[in-house]
Parts: structure tokens; sequence; C-alpha cells
């Protein structure tokens, strides 16, 4: 017995030592899944919170900057995106604590900085006196990337994090596990230390599944979030996705109308690749809800993530839009032209005719420099219409398409089409330019310069086609416009010498190739010389003269205008400095000045000159044209900055333009030049000379010089003395002449016989 006893006592002290070991063991095992689940608690999922609300942060600073951009309410703005901003920092300060060398640390704070720094870039377009609302969507463009991009680098840290949760669970589980095959292994001799430990094993293990069940399911989560049973059915939706549902549809039961019909199948599908995500969009009423389903193999339980990405299609959609339309009258642009070309134009269109016709509105420059840019929009939107309206009227089995290029530049293409559309065509655009366009409350009387080009006989490709049809269009606008015209090789002959013309006339001064002639401006009532007018000639080292209509535009077109125009400007006041200095009596040189030099440099620009050259500023006159001086205030203050220096400011080509009387008055200017094509006939057509009384009697009324230029007829001249008119130029008097010729104009004292009639 007492060896029993011993035995007992033996086996006694050696259960109570496993008993005690077991214990000590399961203790410590149980202090490090305690310990795993409190830094579950405290900080991995408050970890995936504080990124979910980052994310959410980051989700919201796209729809306030398009919130600004619709409204334009800035106060609104800038409290939105302050409380936006605080929010992010927070998020992005605990990234950086919690992933301190993690390297997408510092793409999301350089993603951050070009957020904001967009934000800025739209704040100040929105905020400008004339607002870009182009600028304004390719900011918002971006923005929509940059956010998209931190969307997904924030999911890479939510993945991590979730990761970590998933380790530290697993963890759990393996804890567990290990104290259940203890007491397992124990049982045989401490029974009811295994029932017990057992028993506690077990209920620590499902408190445990419950837990990382609770940990693996963001109940706050910003954005709807469902747990699904293995059959699809929900089981929980988080506040966000209640949130949603009476967002969405309110009049629906069931927070299961947000779910796509066809989940089950989706399931079906991903059990069978054994695929635990998959991401795809759908629509639910006019919505369209970005999901992600996860799939938590432990729990044989479905996660569904939604979120409402319908603006940010909607953006992309407009975006994908604007590539292919052009945003003011939202017809196809160019490249919408060429890609339905390729297809046209390829191997399978075999037998094809088509017909490509290069509109252009004549003399839409003056216009648009009359009008100001937003008349000229309001031009080019109202022609887009009116073209629109009378092509879908044609009565023809051709596929007709309208497309606008680029400023005032459309194109016709016709498929399928012969000679009698042209016809039509030509008597259509006719009819639909018969009636005056209304623009900024004026009836605009236009015409169309109309080029085509055939396929394939002028190009097999819609670039050849279309440099074809423009050379063609331009044929009939230097011409004067309003008329078609079918394209001929040398054409292209033609364009290409505009090419070297324009290349050549950058090297004409340096290569002393450019002359000034001097037009005597002579007084109707004295006969003598009072002044003239400089005029800039091209003497090619190879072309020999060149005629100032045939380079004057190529420098338009291509700025070189500028660089021209400063060494004329220059050129005249050293010439009348030299005059003066040899003894002949002082005078005023006008000198043109071109839209494009009409800036606020311009009297910065004479005022360095003048004093460069010594030149008294009231011997100089600077001519403007009156789409120059209809430019708005900022011409009116160029004008009177001009002024201030004692310069001559004149209107030229007066009556020509679209300026009112009104603004008239308000211009700071001593002359008007009455244009040539009213001079040229007056003394044949009554309509001609009254306009210009009117204009002679005008600018008396306002106490200006009228000066009549192209007078070559005795018959002008005795009009215009009779209507009273100041001073004449023309070739009646004098061309052109060099500066020593017009010096000896001037030392011979050549004047007007005043008493010819």
């Amino acid at each position: 017995m007492s060896f029993g006893r011993h035995w007992l006592f033996v086996i006694y002290i050696l259960v109570l030592v496993l008993g005690s070991v077991l214990s000590i063991y399961v203790y410590q095992q149980g202090q490090d899944v305690r310990d795993e689940i409190l830094l579950l608690d405290e900080q991995e999922i408050p970890g995936l919170r504080i990124i979910a609300d980052l994310r959410e942060a980051v989700i919201a600073r796209e729809p306030i900057l398009y919130r600004y951009y619709a409204d334009t309410d800035r106060a609104a703005y800038v409290r939105a995106y302050k409380d936006n901003v605080r929010l992010v920092n927070e998020g992005m300060k605990w990234l950086r604590i919690t992933f301190p060398a993690h390297p997408d640390i510092s793409i999301l704070h350089e993603e951050h900085a070009i957020l904001q720094e967009l934000a800025e870039q739209l704040d100040q377009v929105l905020t400008s006196g004339r607002v870009d609302w182009d600028e304004a969507r390719r900011i918002l463009s971006e923005v929509a990337l940059v956010s998209l991009s931190l969307n997904n680098r924030l999911d890479h840290f939510v993945q991590v994090v979730e990761s970590r949760v998933t380790r530290h669970g697993n963890m759990v589980s393996r804890a567990t596990a290990d104290m259940f095959y203890s007491v397992v292994a124990v049982s045989a001799v401490i029974f009811v230390l295994a029932l017990f430990f057992g028993h506690y094993a077990y209920q620590h293990l499902s408190d445990a599944r419950a837990r990382r069940l609770l940990a693996l399911f963001p109940e706050r989560n910003p954005n709807p979030v469902f747990q699904l049973d293995a059959r699809g059915k929900i089981v929980f939706a988080n506040p966000a996705a209640l949130a949603m549902h009476r967002s969405i549809a309110p009049g629906m039961p069931g927070a299961d109308v947000l779910l796509p019909s066809d989940l089950p199948d989706k399931i079906a599908a991903m059990r069978v690749k054994k695929s635990s995500l998959l991401r795809f969009e759908y629509n639910v009423a006019t919505h369209i809800i970005f999901c992600t389903l996860q799939y938590l193999e432990d729990f044989d339980t479905y996660h569904v993530y939604l979120q409402d990405i319908t603006e940010r299609r909607t953006a992309e959609r407009y975006n994908e839009f604007l590539a292919y339309h052009d945003p003011l009258t939202g017809l196809p642009n160019r490249r919408g032209l060429e890609d339905y070309a390729r297809v046209l134009f390829s191997g399978k269109s075999h037998g094809l005719n088509a017909i490509i016709a290069m509109v252009n509105v004549d003399r839409f420059r003056m216009v648009s420099e009359s009008l100001g840019h937003i008349a000229g929009d309001q031009l080019i939107n109202a022609l887009a219409i009116r073209l629109r309206h009378y092509l879908e009227t044609m009565d023809t089995d051709a596929k007709i398409t309208l497309y606008r290029l680029e400023g005032d530049h459309f194109v016709i293409l016709a498929a399928n089409s012969d000679m009698a559309f042209i016809k039509q065509l030509d008597t259509l655009l006719r009819r639909a330019m018969s009636e005056p366009l209304l623009v900024d409350k004026r009836a605009l009387s236009l015409t169309l310069s109309v080029g085509l080009a055939y396929y394939p006989e002028h190009g097999e490709d819609m670039v050849q086609l279309l440099r074809n049809s423009e050379s063609a269009m331009r044929s009939i606008s230097e011409k004067g416009g309003d008329g078609f015209g079918v394209y001929q090789s040398e054409m292209n002959s033609n364009a290409l010498l505009r090419l070297e013309l324009s290349h050549e006339l950058r090297h004409a001064i340096s290569n002393n190739e450019l002359i000034v002639y001097y037009q005597p401006k002579v007084n109707l009532q004295s006969g003598r010389i009072t002044g003239a007018e400089a005029l800039v000639r091209w003497a090619h080292s190879r072309r020999g003269m060149i005629s100032p209509a045939e380079f004057i535009p190529l420098a338009e077109e291509t700025g070189s205008i500028n660089v021209i125009g400063e060494w004329i400007l220059r050129s005249a006041c050293q010439q009348n400095s030299l005059w003066q200095s040899n003894g002949l009596s002082p005078m005023t040189i006008a000198v043109n000045i071109s839209a494009r030099q009409f800036n606020h440099d311009l009297p910065q620009l004479v005022a360095q000159i003048l004093r460069e050259t010594d030149l008294d500023p009231k011997c100089l006159e600077l001519e403007i044209t009156e789409g120059v001086a209809m430019a708005g205030a900022a011409a009116i203050e160029i004008m009177e900055q001009l002024r201030a220096l004692n310069v001559n400011l004149a209107i030229d080509d007066f009556g020509t333009g679209f300026s009112s009387l009104a603004y008239l008055k308000r211009f700071p200017v001593q002359t008007l030049k009455i244009d040539q094509s009213f001079i040229r006939h007056m003394d044949v057509d009554p309509s001609d000379r009254a306009i210009v009384r009117a204009i002679v009697e005008l600018g008396h009324q306002l106490d200006m010089e009228v000066v009549a230029e192209g007078v070559e007829e005795l018959a002008h001249l005795s009009l215009l003395r009779e209507y009273k008119c100041n001073t004449m130029q023309g070739y009646l008097f004098s061309r052109p002449v060099t500066a020593d010729a017009f010096t000896v104009l001037l030392e011979d004292d050549h004047h007007l016989d005043v008493g010819a009639s």
C-alpha cells in the first residue's frame, strides 16, 4: 500500500509536475495568444481604419475639385479642401511612422504633392479673369489619374496590414492548436485535466476564430462592405453599404440590390479556379459600381467591397470624347477624321470614291480681331450648326460626315460620292451662307473658300488628301475667296515656294535684303509733302523684288513680323532723324504696326527707339487696324501709353472692319485713313462717295485728320477736295520710293498742283 501510496505519491507528484508544466506551458501560450490579440485590437485593426480614412479622404478630394470646377464656389471649396488636406496629412503621418523604410512612402508623398499642386493650378485657372476651361478639364483629368495611382498604392498598404493581421491570426491559431494537442497528449495521464484543458482549448479556439473574423471584417470601413456566406447570401452589411442602398436604390427593398445579378456565377467560377480575389464593374440604376470580391478560405465566407465610380467614369468618358471631338462645336476633330479614314480607306474599300472638302471662313481673322476671340468662337459654333443642318438636308446616297480641324477650318468627307454631289454641295453651301450669321448681336455676312481633293486620285491616305484639299482651299482664298476649287498638282509647288520664302524671310534682315520705301503724304490745301508712310520691300538675292502682299502674310503666320516690324520702325525713325539733321523740315513718318506687335511691350520698345534715334515723338505716327483697336480695354490702355509718349496714332483701312462708332470716340487717335477700296471707285460709285464723305465728316467732328489712301485719278482728288479731306497719298502724286528718291522730292520741293480738277 505504501508502495502504492509511494507510487501514487510519485504519480501524484508526477501528475502535479506534469500538470504544473502543462499549466505553465498553457499559461505562457495563452499569454502569447493574448498579446497577439491585443496587438490586433490595438494596432492592426486601427491601422486598417486609419488607411481606410486616408483612402476616403483621397477619394473625396477628386469630387471636391470637380464640384469646385462645376459651381466655382471658392469659399465652399476652400473649407472642404482644408478639411480634406488635414485628414490626408494625418493618414500620411501614420503611414510614415508605421512604414518608415517602405519604398512607396516617398512616392505617396510625391503623388500627394502633385495632387496638391494640381489643386492649386485648378484654383488659379478658375479664379483668373478669363477661365481657361480646356486647361481646367486637363487638370481634372490629371487629378483623376493621380488619385487613381494614390488609391492603388493605398490598396497595397491595406494588403500589407491585412497580411499582418492574417499573420498574427495564424500565429493565434497555431498557438491554440499547439495547446490543444499538448492537452490531448497528456490526457492519458491527467484525463480530468485533459477534459478541462480540452474544453478550455476548444472555447479559446472558438473565441479566437470569432475575433479573427471580426478583425477581418472592416465594420468601420467608409466604403460599402458586405459579408456573404458560402452560398452568396448576405450575412453582414456595414453602415456605408446601407447608406449606399438608401442613396442609390431608396425605393427597392433589401441591400442585395447593390450586388450584381450574376454574383452566384462569379462565386462559382472563383471556386472552380480556386481564386481568392476578383475585381469587376457593373451598373446599378444609373450608377457604375466597382466591386472587389474576396474569398476567406479559413471561414468559407466572402467579403464584397463596393465603390461608386460613376463620376470618375463620366470624367474618363468625357476626356475620351474630347480626344476625338472638338469641345466647341461637338464635331469630330482631326483625330476622329483620321481614325474614320483609316477604316474607310483600308484594303476592304476597293472601288471606293470619296471627296474631301476643306472649308475655310473668308476673313475670319478680321472678325476675331475686331470683335474678339469669344465672338470668333460664337461664329465657329453658329457656322458648325448651320453646316450640319444643311448637310443633313442633302438628297444624296453619299455618306457625309462633318469635322472641325482647328481655327476656322472644317472638313466635309463624302464617301461614295460623284460629280453631281459636288454641284449640289456648291449650291448648298452658298445657300447656307446666303443668310447672315448672328454673332455678338451683329449680323455678319460671310463667304467660304472650299478646296476639294478626290480619293484616290489626289491621295491614298488622309494626310495627303488633307494637304492637297488645303492647297486648293488656300488657292481660292488667295484669289478673294467665296468659291470652290479642285486640287491641281502645281498647288503643292506654290505651297513649297511659300515654305521656302518663310524660311528665307527669317534671314532677310541679316542679309540686308529688306528696304524701306516711303510714299509721300500731301496736304490737299497747300499741295506740299507733310509726311510719308514707311513701306517695306524685299529685294531677294535670287528671286528679285518680292511684293509685301506675298511676304507680309508669311511673316504674320511665322511670327517673324515682330522682328521685321521692329527693324522697319527703327529704320524709319533713323531716316527721319537723318533728314532733319540735314536741314529738311520736320515731318511725320507713319509706320504700320501689326496685330502681333501690338502688345504691352510696344510702348517700351517705341520709347527706346525714339531715344536711340533722337527723334521727336511728334514726328512718328503709328498706324493700327480697326481690328487691333477693337481688342478691348487692353488695346485702349496700350494706345494711351503710346499717346503719353506724344506719338501720333492712326486707324488704318478705316471702314473695312467691324468697329463701333461708340468706341471710336474712346480711342486716343489723331488720324483716320480711308481705305483705298472706297477711293478706287468713288468717282463712279455713289455708295463709295457717300462712305468717303461720311468718314471725312466723322473725322472732322472728332477733331481728327483724315487721310485718303490710293488716290490715282484727278476725279478722286477733286471729290476729296470738295469733301475737305485733309491729306492724300497715292500714285497720282507718287509711288512709294527709296529714301534717296524721297530726299530728292523734299529738296526739289515737289508739290501737288492744288488747282487741278
